[in-house]
């Protein structure tokens, strides 16, 4: 919005992933590790909407599926290049977000 356009959004599904989404520059998901199953789908349907020389930016809290996707990137050809992690408290709420940019290898 900051540049005067408004981002392009797609609701998908990872387990069915459309032919027509095309390559994206960049491409961002958030809190979206929360099964074991989407550890695999996520990376896998990041590696083929992000374009060669474009940046996937993924936050997540700690869900239970992160490590298997860290773990997996590299079988789908992508490598984790920067990660911050950000205090968030709210109410009885304590998380570690950790926000990973992603590149092709």
């Amino acid at each position: 919005r900051n540049l005067g356009r408004e981002p392009t959004v797609r609701m998908v599904n990872w387990r069915e992933w459309p032919s027509d989404v095309g390559v994206f520059d960049v491409v961002m998901a958030a809190d979206v590790l929360y099964e074991k199953e989407y550890a695999i789908l996520v990376g896998e349907c990041m590696a083929r909407s992000l374009a060669p020389d474009g940046v996937a930016i993924v936050a997540d809290p700690g869900r239970l599926a992160l490590p298997i996707f860290r773990d997996h990137l590299v079988h789908v050809g992508l490598e984790i290049f920067d990660t911050t992690t950000t205090k968030f408290e709210d109410g009885p709420v304590k998380q570690e977000i950790q926000v990973m940019r992603l590149r092709h290898r």
